[in-house]
């Protein structure tokens, strides 16, 4: 797969599981393991749109994702590891990203 699919892929499957899952927590957790702890916190829509439930979520989930995967796509791999431990419950994991993004 071409790296711009790939990483279109990637950043469209994360979106996917982190609307459906990630609450506050998370977003800080994945934070300091990626070491972008300021891209994350001090996104001006992210955590409050999380918070009150505000439709653009989605959006800032994908303007977030995009800005890390500029600096390094290794970090959204990072988090779909991630996000793939958090549903290691499920066979294959509920959200299957490793098939998704390949």
């Amino acid at each position: 797969m071409e790296a711009r699919a790939y990483k279109q892929n990637l950043i469209l499957g994360l979106k996917w599981a982190i609307e459906a899952k990630f609450d506050q927590s998370d977003w800080q957790e994945v934070a300091y393991l990626i070491d972008e702890i300021d891209t994350i916190t001090e996104h001006p829509r992210l955590l409050r749109s999380l918070h009150w439930g505000d439709s653009d979520y989605g959006a800032c989930i994908l303007a977030v994702l995009e800005e890390i995967a500029t600096k390094d796509i290794s970090k959204l791999e990072k988090i779909a590891e991630y996000v793939d431990l958090e549903e290691s419950g499920t066979e294959g994991g509920i959200w299957n990203l490793k098939t998704w993004i390949r």
